[in-house]
């Protein structure tokens, strides 16, 4: 691989599979550890009670943003596979299905295109460095690797015309996103827009974030393939591999940067995964506590929830009453998230978990109304 970083970062990968299975998923567990990934397999005979091995997985899946459904026979006949992926579902997470009567190749190929959407890559080619390396510092605490072309090596053994092209390679192969912090500096660049065109040609996706109003004006002159900036980047159905948005209302560094991370964060993970990670944050789960962080990303959460949850999406919904529930992105409304919740029910229905927390927001309501006696 022509790049490598200065610092390996693991991710966690949550494996639901047979225990059947278990030579072709150990295969897998191998091939993840090999991508710096870190894979979990249960595989519990110290435990007997079933309540107890429940109550454990659920709390490993909780605290967990990325899920692998290892598909067969033996799964689909497992009472511990549905059940972990009927809870998975309820909690409104996302997972890749991988069908283990697939040829290696093929798995690993799937295994390939997981791995590299757990990585980012931040073009430092700006006028803007404080911006970049602001950012780098937040990001580079969640559940990815966020690699910084300040943070990267380069060991290239091949001719110097060859440098740009075998680096737009590399852009594309290595990581599932590629953020450019557009500025008049950048866009002029002839190196950066060979660079990320190639990139684009050889399946990256592009994200511009436009820093200033030449960027803004011009963008499309470098890029003339990209999408126009959106009215509403929250919602943004568009397909297009060269994505944008404009950071140009903001008037200070501290919230360009802000804005900048906000945007990061809503193209690479779900609203339900940064509230996870949000959690793992506030809890010093696999990391060290940081309550500031962790305000930051039940922030982003709970505008992304709200979003969903104003064109009628249920798992938008479901996050906005848990977030008013416990005050997390939001101020804390008891009587706010009961109405929430009733909504989803009313679309989606409910589940042990969901009427658990009902009955917690019913008795904080209550409580508060014996206080206020």
């Amino acid at each position: 691989m022509p790049m490598t970083t200065n610092e390996e970062k693991e991710i966690w990968i949550f494996l639901s599979h047979s225990n059947k299975d278990f030579a072709m998923v150990r295969k897998i567990r191998n091939y993840l550890e090999e991508r710096s990934c870190r894979p979990l397999m249960f595989y519990l005979k110290c435990l007997s009670n079933d309540d107890e091995i429940d109550d454990l997985i659920k709390r490993e899946i909780d605290c967990r943003t990325r899920f692998i459904i290892c598909d067969s026979d033996n799964s689909k006949a497992s009472k511990w596979v549905q059940s972990e992926v009927k809870y998975i579902k309820s909690q409104q997470r996302s997972y890749e299905t991988i069908d283990l009567s697939k040829s290696e190749e093929e798995i690993k190929a799937q295994l390939d295109l997981l791995v590299r959407r757990t990585q980012i890559f931040l073009s430092s080619q700006t006028a803007a460095y404080e911006i970049v390396d602001a950012v780098y510092s937040h990001v580079n605490k969640y559940d990815i690797r966020c690699i910084e072309s300040e943070h990267m090596v380069v060991d290239w053994t091949i001719e110097c015309k060859q440098t740009q092209v075998n680096h737009a390679i590399a852009l594309a192969k290595e990581f599932g996103l590629v953020v450019l912090f557009a500025d008049e500096l950048s866009l002029k660049s002839k190196k950066v827009e060979g660079e990320l065109h190639f990139a684009v040609k050889e399946g990256a996706k592009i994200l511009l974030l436009l820093l200033d109003e030449y960027a803004k004006k011009h963008y499309k002159v470098s890029f003339p393939t990209s999408q126009d900036i959106p009215e509403d980047d929250l919602i943004d159905r568009d397909q297009n591999p060269i994505k944008v948005r404009d950071l140009t209302s903001a008037k200070t560094t501290d919230e360009i940067v802000e804005l900048a991370i906000e945007k990061i964060v809503d193209m690479v993970f779900s609203p339900w995964t940064t509230y996870t990670m949000a959690k793992n944050l506030l809890d010093g789960i696999d990391c060290t506590k940081d309550e500031e962080e962790a305000n930051r990303l039940f922030r982003i959460a709970f505008r992304k929830a709200d979003a969903l949850d104003t064109i009628g999406y249920p798992g938008g919904t479901l996050l906005v009453a848990r977030c008013m529930a416990n005050g997390y992105g939001t101020p804390k409304d008891l009587v706010g998230a009961f109405g929430y919740y009733s909504d989803y029910i009313r679309t989606s229905g409910s589940n042990d978990n969901i009427d658990k927390e009902i009955a917690t927001v019913k008795r904080e309501i209550e409580k508060q109304k014996q206080n206020s006696k």
